[in-house]
């Protein structure tokens, strides 16, 4: 079987997710430090491209959708990251 059957490459990015915990414990950071990381994450996915690394491109797509996960996770247990993004008011519905 592919490995793109089942549940790939979700299962790979939950052992990601749980890999960074183990190493870092509970993160949690502002969003601008957040964007960061990614940031980071995204440079290692471009420097594999750069070098022709087929695996090393996979494992640092897995790594930055497991970073996309600890964002979320961040965003939705930690009311306070709010207040660190910027102010916007609601936007209304297009008229047709």
């Amino acid at each position: 079987m592919s490995k793109w059957g089942g549940n790939w490459p979700y299962t790979e990015i939950v052992k990601e997710r749980y890999r960074q915990d183990t190493k870092w414990g509970v993160q949690n950071h502002p969003p601008a430090r957040w964007a960061l990381i990614l940031g980071e994450e995204i440079g290692e996915v471009s420097k594999a491209l750069n070098e022709n690394d087929a695996q090393g491109y996979e494992t640092e797509l897995i790594q930055c959708a497991a970073v996309i996960v600890a964002m979320l996770e961040n965003f939705e247990h930690d009311g306070r990251v709010l207040e660190h993004l910027p102010h916007r008011e609601p936007s209304q519905p297009e008229s047709h």
